[in-house]
C-alpha cells in the first residue's frame, strides 16, 4: 500500500445468480488484480428474494438488511456494473 493512501473498499454485486456465471467470474478476477490499497467484497444475491412491499420496514429479510448495511458503508462510492 502506498504510504498515506486511503484504503478503498469496493462492493461487487453480480448480475447473475448462476454458480459459474461470467459476471461473478469477472468480479472474482477483479478482486485478485486490484491494487493493494483496495479491497473487493462480492455480495451473493442468491439469498435476496424478489421485492415484496409487504415486507418493508421491520419485516425485511436479514439478507436485505445485510445488503443495505454493505451499501450504506460505501454510500460515497460510485456503482460499477459487471
Amino acid at each position: 500500500m502506498i504510504e498515506g493512501a486511503v484504503p478503498i473498499r469496493l462492493l461487487g454485486i453480480s448480475g447473475s445468480l448462476r454458480r459459474h456465471s461470467y459476471c461473478t467470474a469477472t468480479l472474482r478476477m477483479l478482486g485478485q488484480t486490484i491494487a493493494e490499497s483496495r479491497t473487493l467484497e462480492i455480495f451473493d444475491l442468491s439469498s435476496i428474494h424478489p421485492y415484496n412491499e409487504d415486507e418493508e420496514g421491520e419485516r425485511l429479510p436479514r439478507a436485505v438488511l445485510a445488503l443495505a448495511d454493505k451499501i450504506s458503508l460505501r454510500r460515497l462510492a460510485r456503482p460499477a456494473i459487471a
